[in-house]
């Protein structure tokens, strides 16, 4: 699937940053991919044993306007941005 290549290819940047002595802090992630990979983690939390209260308490921070992704905000030990002027990803 779509976000499973880009998933891959987060991590691959990340681990490449670190193989050249960079330390990546954050990944920047344009709208539609934000999106792509919160409703699959989403739809994959449902089937962890105590998935259905996970996914309750995300769905009620959705309705009063607050952000949910992956934890709370964190993707491979990197602290993600939602942003609106990349297409794309980028780790820094």
């Amino acid at each position: 699937m779509e976000h499973d290549k880009i998933v891959a290819a987060i991590l691959k940047e990340k681990m490449d940053l670190e193989k050249n002595g960079f330390k990546p802090r954050i990944i920047l992630l344009g709208s539609e991919i934000h999106q792509m990979i919160e409703d699959e983690w989403i739809e994959s939390v449902k089937e962890l044993p105590w998935g259905d209260t996970l996914i309750y308490e995300m769905e009620q921070k959705r309705a009063i306007g607050k952000n949910v992704f992956l934890g709370d905000g964190s993707m491979f030990g990197l602290w993600v941005i939602r942003v609106d002027t990349i297409d794309n990803f980028k780790v820094y």
